[in-house]
């Protein structure tokens, strides 16, 4: 959270400079006036004098109208929800040999360049999912992500990993999968 202050003056700057120059003015008048007084005398008058100065100042500030704002700007990085399908038709072995699923995997989470440049902007979060999405680190989702999830619900997975991340403001979704949506959910809404 940043503090910063800001001036709302209730007379344009030119009277508050004039007001301040003409109370600065007598306050001087009043100290040298003073100075031709015996000893004690002139001391009280002295401090006397102080505190207008002070006084004088205090209206200065008061007619500057000092703002004060709060303002609450996160340095955390935006999150970027990667939800990557682990239905059972990403078993499916038909792109060079390998499954859609290691099809997937490769693109995302095990291609260290383009994740290294995603942290950079964005807190990612992977996301296996199937019936709903179960959040992973990205070590652990390589390890232990398996295509076998019975059906690919999208509505419901994106509403949970959009729902696990409570204090965003905005962020964004990729979404990898080779199906359509076989849940009641609509993602798109």
């Amino acid at each position: 959270m940043t503090t910063t202050i800001g001036f709302d003056p209730l007379l344009p700057y030119p009277q508050i400079l004039f007001l301040a120059i003409l109370a600065t003015a007598l306050a001087i008048w009043l100290y040298t006036s003073a100075r031709a007084h015996d000893g004690a005398q002139s001391r009280v008058l002295r401090r006397l004098s102080i505190l207008r100065a002070a006084g004088v100042c205090a209206i200065v500030v008061l007619l500057l109208n000092p703002v004060f704002t709060h303002a609450n700007h996160s340095t955390d990085k935006p999150p970027l929800l990667i939800l990557i399908d682990r239905s059972h038709s990403m078993a499916t072995r038909d792109l060079k040999g390998g499954s859609r699923f290691d099809a997937a995997k490769e693109a995302t989470a095990q291609n260290a360049d383009l994740v290294r440049q995603l942290q950079n902007h964005y807190n990612c979060m992977f996301f296996g999912m199937s019936d709903t999405a179960v959040h992973q680190d990205v070590n652990s989702f390589l390890k232990t992500a398996k295509p076998d999830g019975s059906q690919t619900c999208l509505g419901e997975s994106m509403a949970n990993a959009i729902g696990s991340v409570t204090d965003a403001g905005s962020g964004g979704v990729l979404l990898v999968s080779d199906g359509r949506n076989n849940g009641q959910a609509d993602p798109v809404e």
